[in-house]
Formats: C-alpha cells, structure tokens, sequence
C-alpha cells in the first residue's frame, strides 16, 4: 500500500499522464468539468504552464497529483471563484504565494483501500470494520501527508511563504487534524461542490507540527 510522491515540470514528457488522470477524475468521475472540451481526454487549462505539478505513485502508476500555481501578476484562481479580503493578499508579496489546485486522486486508488476489502460490513464484527475504518483514514492520512511533503519541499525551493488553496470541509479538517492548518479566508462559495477559501502560512505550520506532531514534521523535513 505505499505509496511516494514526485514533481513534475510543465515540460516533463509525463504531464500527459496528469492530464489524463485530471480528465478521469475532473471530467468523468466528478463532472466538475465537461468531457466534451476535452475531446483528446486530457484535462489542462492556462495555468498548467505557470505550475509545478505533483503526481502521487503506487506500484509505479500515477494515482493522484496537485499543482502549486505561482504567481503570473495575473491572478489566482482563487480570487476569480471566491470573495476574500484583499487586505490579506495586501500583506504578502504576491511572488511569495503558491495556489495548490487540481488536487485529484483515482477511484481506482481508493478500491485499493482497506475498507473495500470485503463488499460490505454485513459479516463483520462491529471491531473489524472499526479495524478497517482507522487503517483507511491512517492510509489517507500518509499518502496526503507524502504529497504535502513534496509541496513543501518545492515551497522552499520558491521561496513560497504561504499557500492558498479552495477546498472543501473534510480535507481540511484531515489537513489541521495532522498538523497541516489552513485557516478560511472567505465564505463557503459553489465551486465544484461547496468549498472555501483558505490560506497556510508554511513557517507557521512547520513551528507547529514541530511542537505538536514532531513524527509527522519528521516525515516531512528528512
């Protein structure tokens, strides 16, 4: 069940193959866009080449990815599907922020999980599936906390001091749970489902998986 995260460049020879994994999730499993713009049936849009890309491996085949969108002077995403204070963005140099986006992970991922073991819960103790539950929510946890490694790793190479992201309650609340807080900016708002917008202050963050989860900050500077 292991499983490692890399980066990728804009011009690495594989986008293709996050592409078509953004087009699986984004377009076919979620209809968060319409397949029908993506005929070829990978998923890009203009911010791919302004971007540093995350694909998440298991058993040497692409099962999720993310993206850290930096600066253009033209905007965030971010600030074109929801209202946040401006005097927040006022306080940070705009080249010290990343948006991480087009965080997608694969059906076929998660059929892999513990839970999906056995078809249902019907012959199973009430321990067993409590058993299950926790080395699922375990398993999420370390694949997410791998690929927020590799994001702060690259956030260090950018010199990139904050992270702004729109997303929704539960995996922000599985982020703060371990240690990886990303506090609201701004109400909920209709953007592939009902998100928010959020921002990380990474030196913060990292003073406080030191204090608090020191196995996970372990994790993440080694």
């Amino acid at each position: 069940m292991q499983t490692f995260t890399t980066i990728f460049h804009p011009t690495d020879n594989r986008m293709r193959d996050i592409y078509g994994l953004r087009y699986k999730v984004y377009c076919e499993e979620r209809r968060f866009e319409n397949p029908s713009d993506f005929p070829d049936g990978i998923e890009t849009d203009g911010y791919d080449e302004n971007a540093v890309h995350f694909a998440t491996f298991r058993n040497n085949k692409i099962i999720g990815t993310a993206r850290i969108i930096l600066n253009t002077g033209g905007g965030f995403p971010l600030e074109k599907h929801a209202w946040i204070d401006a005097d927040i963005f006022n306080q940070i140099n705009r080249d010290n922020i990343g948006e991480i986006s087009r965080l997608a992970f694969s059906k076929d991922y998660r059929k892999h999980l513990p839970h999906r073991l056995t078809p249902d819960y019907h012959n199973l103790s009430a321990p067993l599936e409590k058993m299950h539950s926790a080395e699922t929510r375990y398993f999420e946890s370390m694949t997410m906390i791998r690929l927020y490694r590799s994001i702060f790793i690259e956030c260090r190479r950018k010199n990139l001091t904050h992270l702004i992201a729109i997303m929704a309650d539960g995996l922000c609340r599985l982020l703060n749970k371990n240690g990886i807080i990303f506090t609201p900016i701004g109400p909920p708002v209709h953007y592939h489902g009902v998100r928010k917008p959020c921002i990380c202050n990474i030196e913060r963050t990292m003073h406080l998986l030191k204090k608090n989860h020191p196995a996970i900050y372990s994790q993440i500077v080694s």
